[in-house]
Parts: C-alpha cells; sequence; structure tokens
C-alpha cells in the first residue's frame, strides 16, 4: 500500500480526522494536493503544518460513506498520475 495511517498505534487514530502519510515526497504529495483541488474533489486535504506531509481527511457523521468510496478512487488516480511523472 501507498498510503498508511501517520498514527502507528491503531488504538490512538481518529476515525473523523485521519491522517495520513504517502509514498511520496513532499513535492509529489502537494502536486497530488493540487490536482485533487484541480478536479474539483478535495479542497485542503493537505495535513497540518506541524505534522509530515501527508493528508488530513474529515470522516465524521456529516461525511457520506459513499463520498469516502469515491474519494478513495480518486486519491488512487491522483497518486498514480504523481507517480508516473504526468
Amino acid at each position: 500500500p501507498w498510503a498508511h495511517f501517520l498514527c502507528d498505534e491503531p488504538a490512538h487514530r481518529s476515525n473523523t480526522s485521519v491522517c495520513l502519510t504517502l509514498d511520496l515526497e513532499e513535492a509529489g504529495v502537494k502536486k497530488l494536493q493540487k490536482l485533487l483541488e484541480a478536479e474539483g474533489v478535495a479542497y485542503d486535504i493537505g495535513s497540518y503544518r506541524s505534522a509530515p506531509p501527508g493528508l488530513r481527511i474529515w470522516c465524521g457523521a456529516t461525511v457520506e460513506e459513499s463520498d469516502l468510496r469515491a474519494l478513495t478512487a480518486w486519491l488512487a488516480w491522483a497518486y498514480e498520475t504523481v507517480k508516473s511523472g504526468a
């Protein structure tokens, strides 16, 4: 897998504010974020400034499961786009 929970300890992970790291350099993560924003898929999805480069995804009660499923497909697309150098 190319996406990993920021927190290694499952018992300490948030199920509402999910933070992920990616198998990309910081520039690649920023490019992925910009791709998602350009496609109108996700805004302000970047990790907090004090955290390692990655993604921060709100998964609280106001988010539909179908939207998260759709987002995961977009994340995979963006990751593959960045990895391929396109």
